[in-house]
């Protein structure tokens, strides 16, 4: 029998869809994408601030927190894992595109 290891799928996803619902973890805590409220939690399953629902969680460093990645997807199954530097490549870009519009 083997353990279950997360390897990275990639799926399609318009970004400014999906930043409302995002959580950005850190080192200390995790910001709210939508409002950037500093006092999200992992067990939040909506921002404190601003009550946005969370379904989308980028780790910026994964390796550090692979045991919290683990304990989520098994207390939230519905959350899915951004990797941290696609996202904010993506969200570069499309500040990027806004500006020049």
């Amino acid at each position: 029998m083997s353990a279950k290891k997360y390897i990275r799928v990639f799926q399609p996803y318009d970004v400014k869809e999906i930043k409302p619902h995002t959580i950005v973890y850190g080192d200390l805590g995790g910001s709210c994408g939508k409002c950037g409220s500093i006092k999200v939690k992992l067990e939040h399953a909506n921002c404190p601030e601003c009550k946005t629902d969370f379904r989308f969680i980028a780790f910026r460093n994964p390796k550090v927190h692979m045991p919290k990645m683990y304990k989520l997807a098994q207390d939230r199954p519905q959350m899915t894992f951004l990797d941290y530097e696609d996202y904010k490549r993506e969200l570069g870009a499309t500040k990027a595109e806004d500006f020049f519009k």
